[in-house]
Formats: structure tokens, sequence, C-alpha cells
């Protein structure tokens, strides 16, 4: 993902804290941030925070953590991740079947949350955002697409490790995952086409 670095130290300048509900129709907002915080902002932050509550991932250690996995790629904390939401998986006692039942679940709940998220980019396109607002956006979108495919690599996992369940049943999870692939990989072709208008926004701008 283009820019990210930049975006990231943008971000990084940022104080305060911002409270977004997820829920289809519900919207709850707290902020203390200095400058206005902005839609996309507020639910990429609400999707992340859904993804650490709901165990989909494991806390990265905050901006540098991220750092870390967006320079490395799958870090080497990836399947620390992966068994601590197989374990939470685990710990409900549920039976093989049940399991993936949850875990297909928690991938359409994923998906649905980076489509509002990814909705919210779409409109940035072609609007009128000043440059320091933008980076912030760019890197608030991208931390939400890193967080999707974190949760997508341990979902993956848990549905392998739960894979004694009905066929039925592991069907249907794996179709979920491939919803949501989906949605990444469009997630991915806006954050590419946000990073550009980034950058072609601040060579107009330096020029």
């Amino acid at each position: 993902m283009r820019g990210v670095f930049i975006s990231m130290f943008a971000f990084a300048c940022l104080g305060g804290c911002a409270t977004v509900s997820m829920v289809p129709g519900e919207t709850t907002v707290e902020t203390g941030i200095a400058v206005e915080q902005s839609s996309l902002r507020d639910v990429s932050n609400a999707y992340i925070k859904q993804a650490k509550s709901e165990k989909w991932i494991e806390d990265t250690g905050g901006i540098w953590g991220l750092a870390r996995v967006l320079i490395d790629g799958a870090s080497k904390s990836d399947s620390a991740e992966a068994s601590n939401y197989v374990d939470h998986i685990s710990a409900q006692g549920l039976s093989g079947t049940a399991k993936l039942a949850r875990i297909s679940a928690d991938v359409s709940a994923a998906e649905s949350g980076l489509q509002a998220v990814t909705s919210e980019a779409e409109a940035l396109l072609g609007a009128e955002v000043d440059a320091k607002s933008l980076r912030t956006d760019v890197f608030s979108f991208e931390s939400a697409l890193v967080t999707a495919q974190q949760s997508r690599r341990n979902f993956a996992k848990a549905i392998d490790a739960s894979s004694l369940g009905g066929m039925d049943v592991a069907n249907e999870a794996e179709t979920a995952l491939a919803r949501f692939d989906v949605a990444i990989d469009t997630a991915k072709t806006v954050a590419d086409t946000l990073a550009d208008a980034r950058l072609e926004q601040e060579a107009a701008a330096a020029s």
C-alpha cells in the first residue's frame, strides 16, 4: 500500500480518542482529537476496536507495532494471533459444527464492517479534502485494511482447526471467507486510489 509511512507519522501526531458504534443505523461518537475527526477515521477506528474486542486479532502494540506489520508483512506474531483466535473459539466449549458456525458469523461480521469502512473511503474519492486530513484518512483506512487481512488469516487457521465439523457448515465458512476476500480486494483498490490522490495533491501543492 503506497504512501502509508508518511500517513503514519501524520496519524501519530494526533491526540485524543474516538468511539463509534458499528451497528447499522446507530452511530455514537465521543471525540477528543485535536483536529476534526472524519467519518472515515471514525469507522476505521471502530473496525479495529471491534476486531480486537472480538479477538479476531491481537493488539499489535500500538502504532509502532502496526508499522512493523506493514513493513514485514506476515510478522512473527501471526501464528500467535491465529492461536489466540483459535483458543478463543475453542474456549467456548462448542462442537466442531458450532465452532465453524461461530467462525462463519465472525467472518461475515468482519466483511460487513470492512464494507462500511470502504464505503466511507469511496466517499472521499474526488472530494475536496485538505492534504493533512487526507494523509490521516489514508493511514486510518490502510490500518483498517491491515486489520482485515490479519483477521482473515486467523479465520482461515481457525477453520482448518475446526475441520471436524459438518461439511455443510464448513462450506458455509469457506464461502463467507471467499466473500471476505472480495471485500479485502475491493478495499485494496480503493486504498491505492486514495494513496495516489494524496500523492498527486501533495505534488501539486509543492509545485
